[in-house]
Formats: C-alpha cells, sequence, structure tokens
C-alpha cells in the first residue's frame, strides 16, 4: 500500500531535527528537467538491456555469461568517461545446473515437469526415489506431523511466503521469512530425502531460486515442480500413496571469486560525499534475466550516461554499482558495505532498481519516514516521470539491505508490478519482449534526476541513524529480531 505520511512524527520521534526539505535552486530544478529530457531523447536504456539480455543471455552466478558481462559493464562505463574499479566477492561454492527429470511412478506412469533449485546438490544415482508428503505449512511443528522422513516433500510456494510476496510488517510475517530462508535445513533434519516447490503460475511454468547465502549448497536437493503436476500429485495422495523418481545432475564447484562493478564520477566540490545508484548484474538461469535484473541495470547504466554528459559535474560523487551474486543473498551488496565500513558514514543515500521495468510510481523509503519530506521538492518533476508516491514497508530482499541496516538513507525504485511475481520472477518468461521501453526509460530518468538532485542539494538528505534510532526503526516494524537473528546483523551500527 503507498502512503503519504508527515516526517516530522518521524523525526521527532528519532531526536532528529530537520530544519527544511532537499534544497534546490530554480536552476538545478532546470538542469535535472533537461537531465530527464535527455534521457528520453538519447537514452540507451532499451539498447543496454538487449545486450545483457538477448547477446550475453543468463548471468547465472558464477557462470561464464556472467564474467562478460561485468567486462562488458565495465567497457561501457569506461566509455563514458568514468573510473572503474573491479571489487572481488568470494563465494562458499559456484554451481552449474544439470540435467533435470523426474516421473510418477505406480499404475499411470509419467514424466513430471522439474527443474534445480540454484545451489542444489545433485540427487543419489542413478536417480533417487520416495514416497511424497505434502505440506500444508513449514513450520516445525507442521514437519513433523506430515512425517518427511524418508520422504520427498511436496511444498506450495505460497505457504512459504505468504499472501502477499515481499510485504512484512510484523514480527510473525518475519518469522516466516526466517522459516523460509531455512527451510532445507529443517527438513533436512527431519529425515526429508529432497523437496519440490510448486507456484501459482500455470502452465507446467518452472521457477528457480535458492534458500542459502554465500554460496552455501542446500542442505539437501530441491527442486521446482509444475504447477499441474503438484496438483495431480495431491489429487493421487488422497487416494493412497504416491512415489517418484528424481535426478537433479547439478554440479558444486568449490569456492569463486566474483567481481561487482563500480564506476564512479567524481563531484565537484564534496568528492568524498558521495550518492550511489545500484542493480545486480547476475541473473537466474531459466530465461535471459531482462527484468530481474537487466531492467535495472540499464537504467543505473543510461543514469550513468546522462549524468556523465551533463555541462557540469554535481556537487557531490556518484557512484554507480553493478552487484555480484543477489540472487544468493545479497552477497555482492553485503560485501562492498563491509568492505567500506570506515566510509560508509560519507555516502548520501543508496538508490536501487531490482523490481522490474513496470511504470516507475515512486521511491520505497525502507521505513525512512523523515526521507519523504526530503523528496518534497521533487515531486512535480517526479510526477512527470511516472509518480511521487512514497511506499515505507521494510525489504530485505534486495540490494537496499545492507545499506539500510548500515544506517545509510536507501531509495528503492517502487513500479508497476502486478505481473511481475506471477509472470516472469525466476521464471522462463524473463525475456525482452516482457520489457516496455517507454516505461523502462522512465525508471532511468526518475532515477537519474533523484541522483542528481541527492547530489547537487546544498546539503545532505536525511542522516545516517544511530544505533538507537535503527533499532526503533527496526521495532516498528516488527523487524527487529529478524535482523539480529540473520546475516546481516554484522552490519549494525
Amino acid at each position: 500500500m503507498k502512503r503519504f505520511v508527515l516526517a516530522a512524527a518521524f523525526a521527532m520521534s528519532f531526536g532528529i531535527v530537520r530544519a527544511e526539505p532537499l534544497n534546490l535552486t530554480p536552476e538545478e530544478l532546470s538542469a535535472a528537467g533537461t537531465l530527464a529530457g535527455d534521457v528520453y531523447v538519447r537514452g540507451r536504456a532499451f539498447e543496454f538491456v538487449e545486450s545483457l539480455s538477448d547477446d550475453l543471455g543468463p548471468r547465472l552466478t558464477g557462470s561464464e555469461q556472467y564474467q562478460r558481462a561485468v567486462h562488458w559493464a565495465a567497457d561501457q562505463f569506461r566509455a563514458m568517461g568514468l573510473e572503474v574499479r573491479l571489487e572481488p566477492i568470494v563465494l562458499k561454492h559456484g554451481w552449474q545446473r544439470g540435467p533435470a527429470q523426474a516421473r510418477l511412478l505406480g499404475a499411470a506412469p509419467r514424466a513430471l515437469h522439474v527443474a534445480s533449485y540454484g545451489w542444489s546438490p545433485p540427487t543419489p544415482k542413478p536417480a533417487l526415489r520416495g514416497p511424497v508428503v505434502f505440506l500444508e505449512d513449514t513450520t516445525d511443528a507442521a514437519i513433523a506431523a506430515a512425517g518427511v522422513q524418508g520422504a520427498i516433500a511436496l511444498i506450495d510456494r505460497a505457504s512459504l511466503t505468504g499472501p502477499v510476496v515481499f510485504r512484512h510488517t510484523t514480527p510473525e510475517e518475519w518469522q516466516r521469512e526466517r522459516l523460509y530462508e531455512t527451510l532445507d535445513q529443517r527438513l533436512k533434519s527431519a529425515g526429508a530425502l529432497a523437496a519440490l516447490v510448486y507456484t501459482k503460475t500455470l502452465n507446467q511454468v518452472l521457477r528457480t531460486s535458492t534458500f542459502t547465502e554465500g554460496g552455501e549448497a542446500l542442505a539437501l536437493p530441491v527442486g521446482s515442480i509444475g504447477r499441474e503436476d503438484a496438483l495431480l500429485i495431491r489429487r493421487q495422495l488422497r487416494k493412497g500413496p504416491v512415489q517418484i523418481e528424481l535426478s537433479l545432475d547439478n554440479l558444486l564447484t568449490g569456492p569463486i571469486t566474483l567481481q561487482n562493478v563500480i564506476a564512479e564520477l567524481r563531484g565537484r566540490e564534496r568528492p568524498a560525499e558521495w550518492v550511489m545508484l545500484g542493480a545486480h548484474l547476475d541473473s537466474w538461469d531459466l530465461a535471459t534475466g531482462a527484468q530481474d535484473n537487466g531492467s535495472g541495470v540499464a537504467q543505473v547504466m543510461e543514469a550513468a550516461r546522462a549524468l556523465a554528459g551533463l555541462g557540469s559535474r554535481p556537487r557531490r560523487s556518484l557512484r554507480f554499482a553493478l552487484w555480484a551474486s543477489e540472487e544468493q543473498g545479497e552477497n555482492g551488496s553485503k560485501a562492498f558495505v563491509r568492505a567500506h565500513a570506515a566510509s560508509i558514514g560519507q555516502i548520501v543515500a543508496y538508490l536501487n532498481t531490482d523490481t522490474g521495468a513496470g511504470r516507475p510510481l515512486g521511491w520505497n523509503v525502507g521505513g525512512r519516514e523523515d526521507l519523504v519530506r526530503d523528496l518534497e521538492p521533487l515531486t512535480a518533476l517526479l510526477d512527470r516521470l511516472g509518480g511521487s508516491a512514497t511506499s515505507n514497508d521494510l525489504s530485505f530482499d534486495t540490494d537496499t539491505a545492507a545499506f539500510l541496516v548500515a544506517g545509510a538513507p536507501t531509495l528503492n525504485l517502487d513500479v508497476v508490478d502486478d505481473q511481475y511475481d506471477a509472470v516472469v520472477h525466476h521464471k522462463p518468461a524473463d525475456t525482452l519482449d516482457k520489457i516496455d521501453v517507454h516505461e523502462l526509460t522512465a525508471g532511468a530518468a526518475m532515477l537519474a534526476v533523484t541522483a542528481y538532485a541527492l547530489a547537487e542539494s546544498s546539503r545532505p538528505v536525511a542522516p545516517h541513524l544511530t544505533a538507537e534510532h535503527l533499532k526503533e526503526l527496526l521495532k516498528r516494524n516488527g523487524a527487529l529480531e529478524y535482523v539480529q537473528s540473520s546475516s546481516l546483523k554484522d552490519l549494525l551500527p
């Protein structure tokens, strides 16, 4: 739900005194309008995403295509006149997808539609056979009651995520997120042989993902199964036991080193202060990652092109980041925040785009209601680009997570995404033909204009939160215990 809120109550309750909103002169607002016009008239956002999707293809973490994308992106930034560096991150394992097969056994055997989840170990050769147990829920009590020992668990993804994906506002919803992230370990501890997950998408469409972070292997083989196949199995389970045969022939490769791509446009007056724009360069491999997150990469690169082409550089520095391994737990952005902990206080704001190429609505400010007032001077301009609405719900499912927990102001591009999760997210349909060039360009313009305003303003946007203020923010949004028990805990100030 989008909502406008007054920043004053938030600022007063946190002991933060704000004298005035973001300060831009008429000349600076005019320059922001010129910048937006350049993105629309001369923009290359669709060209960038086309190259990523159709020429480079899927960019699975650790794959040859990912490495090619790193060098392609670095070359593009250098051609814009930006300083570029590649910063390494290390994962425990690389992973290579192999053939996946499954068969329903019994009186009417048939092939089933399956694909591996990322970082799933292989099944024993020649194949794994076992009874199927359907899990109504994935709490420890439900797993114990279902009796998964020696069985293959069948799971409806809706039971993992709740009714609204990515939206959590209470401690109970964050506890559901923790259950999701530990599902493979808990199933393994209960003696399950493997797990198959299905979604609400029709026509046997498969979806990939993973439960682990840092390149850790899943605790047991996990795959995706077509919805219609899963519902058939559920109907047959009402009549009696069901057995299937499953083969997931994957390869875990051991430790790998990846690179984040970081480009910089140094500020003319305050180069030590910086605004960062980011999107993740990796993708899943069932499709070409056009929207997740080729569109975000294209928007960051287009913003970089337009900002580098301004007549004069903004007051503060601008950094453009293309992150490695977001899909396996935001590993690239977390590694950056850890590596730059000593200077993270110099970041004015982190702007992220990772919600697809839909029509932009405005910004999600990660619970920071004081940011709403600071963005008010941009309302008229942002409305022309799509919208200036502000949403405040917290999410740790994208690369804002590490920056938010470190106390920095974060903004995540909010777009119309009615069909994003149902149709393209981690699915074979995530291809270039789903992208509307005008909506993609509008998002790039919103990113560029907002970044320019934050970099050019005479004063910084909302301050970094202290440990006390951040704890209060997380508590208000029901997320404190979740963060304190997650891999983000060491980033807390």
